[in-house]
């Protein structure tokens, strides 16, 4: 009876595993392959812009095309260069874009902006419900928690409009401006734009380096790697310098949630927050 058992649960357990495998999602952007693993860390999921590319400028291979194409959920951010073709490609598939559909943003970097995650979030679950609906519970029961999780984030993130110090420093250009909306905090970067292929002139360094010293701040920050170039400039000024989690910058370990939290901890400190 005991070995009746053990085979038929052994057989569970491979229909089970066979039926996640056996379904996948592709996700333009390592932060959107997070928010898809929070929620279905079951089933497959593959990224499509490599560690450390240019999100702004980066266009997909032949073999990610396909992809993209033949998988069940594509989950973009709307604002990759290449965004358009998704749909047109996919047909009557499953397209799920944190982008509206005709709207224009002034920053890509969407999947910092939390409302538009929690809307996201909503949308797939309900979805992956209509699909699996032996799953409805425990679909339901992750979603709860992670928009719990992500209100309290957000929370957290208005709270910096209460540190002392209002500016902190990055190398690198605009990206967390979502997150500090409301707040009364400034990220102050070299490059000006919203896009990374600007080079800053060392005017703008030194500039940067008479704030830093008038603040009488200790801290900067770099989120993307072809930044680490400045690092030695400013280290050598007595000025520490770390890494923030940009999402499409250093591969960095660890779910959506938590890196949020960390990139808070780090600006909390630049800011002097109690």
């Amino acid at each position: 009876m005991r070995k009746r058992l053990i085979i038929f649960s052994l057989v569970i357990w491979i229909f089970y595993i066979g039926h996640a495998l056996a379904f996948e999602f592709v996700t333009s952007v390592s932060p959107l392959k997070k928010l898809v693993k929070e929620l279905f860390p079951e089933y497959s999921v593959k990224v499509i812009l490599p560690p450390g590319r240019d999100f702004h400028t980066y266009e997909p291979t032949l073999y990610q095309w396909q992809e993209i194409k033949k998988a069940d959920v594509v989950v973009i951010v709307g604002t990759e260069p290449w965004a358009e073709r998704v749909f047109n490609i996919r047909e009557h598939k499953s397209v799920f874009s944190l982008l509206g559909s005709n709207e224009v943003v002034k920053d890509p970097h969407l999947w910092f902006d939390l409302d538009r995650i929690k809307k996201l979030a909503i949308s797939l679950v309900n979805f992956m419900t209509n699909r699996f609906k032996d799953k409805k519970r425990e679909f339901a029961q992750r979603l709860k928690t992670f928009l719990k999780e992500i209100n309290e984030i957000k929370k957290e993130y208005q709270d910096l409009g209460k540190c002392k110090v209002k500016k902190f420093f990055l190398l690198g250009h605009p990206v967390f401006d979502y997150l500090l909306r409301g707040t009364g905090v400034k990220e102050v970067t070299l490059v000006k734009g919203y896009h990374r292929e600007e080079t800053p002139g060392m005017r703008s360094f030194y500039h940067m380096l008479e704030e830093i010293k008038k603040l009488r701040i200790n801290l900067v920050f770099i989120s993307d790697p072809e930044f680490l170039r400045y690092k030695d400039f400013f280290e050598n000024k007595g000025i520490k310098v770390e890494t923030l989690w940009s999402g499409a910058g250093f591969p960095e370990k660890g779910g959506f949630v938590k890196l949020l939290k960390e990139n808070l901890e780090k600006i909390k400190k630049a800011l002097n927050c109690k």
